[in-house]
């Protein structure tokens, strides 16, 4: 049986000041819970609330780059949940440590790194969208990345490739990501793209 997904999002304010964090699953397209972010606050201190509320024992959770810490990685791993974290800038060495290491791995054509990869494509409405999907799994690779051991459960690193076609109008996008498991690229394939969806 698949893992569900849980998707942790931000709502926007309306004309209250505040934002709501929403845990969603995605699957059953259900509120799970949500925890008010005052103007003034940060996210960040949100998250660690709404994963209290949840049951997160053999859920994957999905988190955008605002919520990649790694008090909210250990958090998840302890709870018995896994997650995949999305990397941006803000994460600094790290976010280029992965981004180099995914872009020397594709170019060497993954010959020398243990990974795997899968490849979706979606239609509709006009549009088609191909992802492709890695997941970087090698244990020496992931040694390098996180050398203290500072991300607790710290399995793989994920990079997607996204190309969307409207027409003429051709967009590409390439993300990267935090695994807290391994061997899985259709679970991460999948993960990503309920978030992407809500």
């Amino acid at each position: 049986m698949a893992k569900p997904s849980v998707v942790l999002m931000m709502r926007p304010r309306g004309k209250r000041p505040y934002t709501w964090k929403v845990a969603w699953a995605a699957e059953n397209r259900l509120v799970l819970a949500q925890v008010a972010v005052e103007e003034k606050s940060n996210e960040i201190t949100a998250i660690p609330k709404l994963l209290r509320q949840l049951a997160l024992s053999g859920c994957i959770v999905t988190i955008d780059s605002m919520g990649t810490q790694v008090k909210i990685a250990k958090q998840i791993v302890e709870d018995d949940g896994d997650s995949v974290l999305a990397l941006k800038g803000n994460h600094g060495t790290l976010a280029k440590e992965v981004e180099e290491t995914c872009n020397l791995a594709q170019a060497e054509q993954f010959t020398h790194i243990q990974h795997q990869c899968y490849r979706t494509v979606d239609k509709g409405h006009g549009r088609l969208e191909i992802r492709k999907h890695w997941i970087i799994d090698d244990p020496e690779y992931i040694a390098y990345l996180d050398p203290k051991g500072r991300w607790k459960g710290l399995r793989a690193s994920g990079m997607v490739q996204s190309e969307r076609r409207i027409g003429q109008h051709v967009t590409q996008e390439t993300r990267y990501y935090l695994l807290s498991f391994a061997r899985k690229v259709e679970l991460f394939a999948r993960a990503v793209r309920s978030r992407l969806r809500h």
